[in-house]
């Protein structure tokens, strides 16, 4: 009777190695063996995680053989971003809302796709935004375009000679 001996296939983890927080990483074993073993205590092909580091898997044959295989996975953190500039100004004037400089790419709530926008209706403005990483933050700001004062004089506007006008202008205003 023949001899066989049958060697220990080394496996590779494939899958998703660097993610982004709020998502999850997938690591795949290759196919074909009797049994799995990861380092977090799952015991099939496939492993689906949202936690960072290094995990191993160990497979076992038909045969009884073995074999390791190592990945680190990498979490990744979402941007922060933040919005500057100008959230208030009077009608026929433009505001000037600066998301955060330095990211991948931008998407306001009215449809820009530049770092900075100059909305001229009030309204919540919304800024996604995405790293080299690929993971997006979103933040928002409230625009006020505040109604230009519609000035109105009261008063006496006929008088006779050597008599006194006496004209007002409307209370409240900041300045006259």
């Amino acid at each position: 009777m023949p001899f066989t001996l049958s060697a220990s296939k080394t496996p590779s983890i494939t899958g998703t190695f660097s993610f982004c927080q709020g998502s999850n990483a997938i690591l795949n074993a290759p196919a074909g063996f009797t049994s799995y073993n990861w380092s977090n205590g799952s015991t099939s092909a496939t492993v689906n995680t949202v936690n960072p580091g290094t995990y191993t898997v160990t497979v076992t044959n038909s045969n009884g053989c073995t074999g390791t295989a190592n990945q680190v996975v990498t979490l990744n953190p979402n941007p922060t971003p933040a919005i500057t500039g100008t959230f208030a100004v009077c009608q026929g004037f433009n505001a000037a809302l600066n998301a955060t400089a330095g990211l991948n790419s931008y998407l306001w709530s009215n449809g820009a796709t530049a770092a900075s926008i100059t909305p001229n209706t009030s309204g919540t403005y919304t800024v996604t935004v995405t790293n080299s990483n690929g993971c997006t933050g979103s933040i928002s700001q409230l625009v006020t375009i505040n109604p230009n004062p519609t000035p109105a004089i009261t008063g006496t506007f006929t008088v006779c000679s050597g008599a006194a006008a006496s004209l007002n202008a409307p209370a409240g205003m900041a300045s006259y």
